[in-house]
């Protein structure tokens, strides 16, 4: 078939490019790189234990805030003589931070720190433990009994569990999120490249002669599924190198995926990239220039990333009536319908009705991309209007134009 040597052409030509190879391996590993050695590097200091020396002026504090952070990152050390002394020793490098209490921290409710940069949530630590104990010792000197008033004043512990979802970590529910992301980027990267090639072949009078050997169709639907293959293949090497490092530095794992997932992401993918590649294609074929097009080609990018952007609502509540109403809205519904399984048990009905919604409207987009190509891949010196781009789409098809 002339469709699938046109197919063919197409991926040869952007899978042998330089441009490619670099997008493909070279940055993907680059992020890897610089998105992985902070976390090395935590992990290989983050066990480290953090001493800070105590100047407890007030003789009493030290003990029970020592015993309070028994087993975090902070080692405390009782501290004595002259404060100047102590922060020498800091700026050597002999210690990672000196705590001062003075003999009026009961007042005043204040201490000092000085350290060359301890983490935040180091921070957090010491200052809840020595929240406690200030609390318990100001409720002691009251009258109060600090270990009763804490057992009637306990936090109500609550567990959410998100039906479908019982047993997962969030590890992995992460692995789904970065799927559809995934999936999503590199449909639209490579239907922005569609979009420019038509928009070069078309200005470069190319196409009159592509045209001479194969219809319009067979010309549009080989180079959707051209440039499909080489995203196909871009998504395979990013997706494989983002495993590696998530596996490796994570412990993330693709074992949250149930089967239903594995067995629909991959059409949800393939159907999304299709729609994607289908309007890019129809809005090149109208375009003269790709000045000319580059607000529409914003439109079409934005459509298939609105669900993304909603992340927020969808993840608490995944089966909110409009969250749900997108799941079968086409251009909403890949990046929607896998956000959504990741979250909450989707009906059976929902999921094979959004697939089928898919379907059809991406046959129908096909079609109407069809007739536009015919007359807009021909025209040059000015850009079609959404006007005209759509009498074109919807004109009466040719006899046997989708035959074969």
């Amino acid at each position: 078939m002339k469709l699938l040597k046109v197919a063919e052409w197409e991926f040869l030509k952007i899978a042998k490019s330089k441009q490619f190879l670099v997008m493909t391996v070279i940055i993907p590993l680059l992020l890897g790189a610089f998105g992985g050695v902070p976390i090395l590097i935590e992990r290989l200091t983050g066990d480290r234990a953090r001493e800070i020396a105590v100047l407890d002026e007030t003789g009493a504090i030290y003990p029970e805030l020592s015993r309070r952070l028994e087993g975090t990152p902070l080692r405390l050390v009782a501290a004595t003589g002259d404060r100047d002394a102590l922060l020498e020793r800091l700026e050597a490098g002999e210690l990672d931070g000196l705590l001062v209490i003075g003999r009026d921290v009961d007042e005043t409710n204040a201490v000092s720190l000085y350290t060359r940069g301890l983490k935040g949530l180091v921070l957090d630590e010491l200052k809840e433990a020595l929240t406690q104990v200030l609390s318990e010792r100001r409720l002691a000197r009251a009258g109060y009994d600090p270990e009763e008033i804490a057992a009637l004043t306990e936090e109500v512990r609550v567990s959410t569990i998100v039906l479908g979802t019982e047993g997962r970590t969030l590890a992995d529910m992460a692995v789904p999120f970065g799927l559809a992301i995934l999936l999503m980027i590199g449909a639209m990267f490579s239907g922005g490249m569609l979009f420019y090639s038509v928009i070069k072949e078309k200005t470069g009078r190319v196409v009159e002669i592509m045209l001479s050997s194969v219809s319009a169709r067979e010309l549009m639907m080989g180079k959707i599924l051209g440039y499909g293959a080489t995203s196909l293949l871009q998504i395979a090497v990013w997706g494989g190198i983002a495993f590696v490092i998530a596996n490796h530095y994570l412990g993330i794992s693709l074992a949250a995926l149930t089967g239903v997932q594995l067995s629909t992401y991959p059409l949800y993918f393939i159907l999304g990239y299709l729609l994607i590649a289908t309007i890019y294609a129809i809005l090149g074929a109208g375009m003269k220039d790709a000045q000319s097009g580059s607000q529409l080609q914003g439109f079409a990018t934005i459509l298939p990333i609105i669900p993304i952007m909603l992340v927020g609502v969808i993840i608490e509540q995944p089966d909110l009536g409009w969250v749900r109403a997108f799941s079968f809205i086409p251009p909403f519904t890949p990046a929607t319908m896998m956000l959504r399984m990741a979250l909450t048990r989707v009906p059976w009905w929902e999921v094979l009705a959004s697939l089928v919604i898919l379907v059809l409207f991406v046959y129908l987009l096909m079609r109407f991309a069809a007739k536009v190509f015919e007359v807009g891949i021909l025209m040059y010196g000015k850009s079609a209007t959404l006007g005209e781009i759509w009498r074109w789409g919807i004109r009466p098809s040719k006899e046997g134009e989708w035959r074969g």
